[in-house]
């Protein structure tokens, strides 16, 4: 007889598979593309083998490294903002 919490447990479980698989569908699709040509697939393997090695290391490496990569996106996202601030401000957010 199935629990709340082992049903919980396995929709916990297929959220994180589904979500490392289209982040390994999109490194090794186009992002990558951009600089390297390299089969999507190995590039795919590569990173879920690389993520599965952090997180058998630890969680605490693996909450460490989210950390970085949120505060690369965090100033990656402020940048944008700042462009936009001042492309409104000094007037050439307007179109032609």
């Amino acid at each position: 007889m199935e629990t709340p919490v082992f049903r919980r447990g396995e929709e916990a479980k297929r959220s994180g598979l589904t979500s490392a698989s289209a982040a390994a569908r999109a490194i090794g699709g186009d992002y990558l593309k951009t600089f390297v040509t390299v089969p999507g697939v190995i590039v795919g393997i590569v990173f879920i083998v690389a993520i599965a090695l952090l997180n058998y290391r630890g969680v605490s490496e693996s909450v460490k490294t989210n950390i970085v990569f949120t505060i690369i996106e965090l100033t990656g996202l402020l940048v944008i903002i700042v462009i936009g601030v001042y492309a409104v401000v000094t007037g050439a957010g307007e179109p032609p």
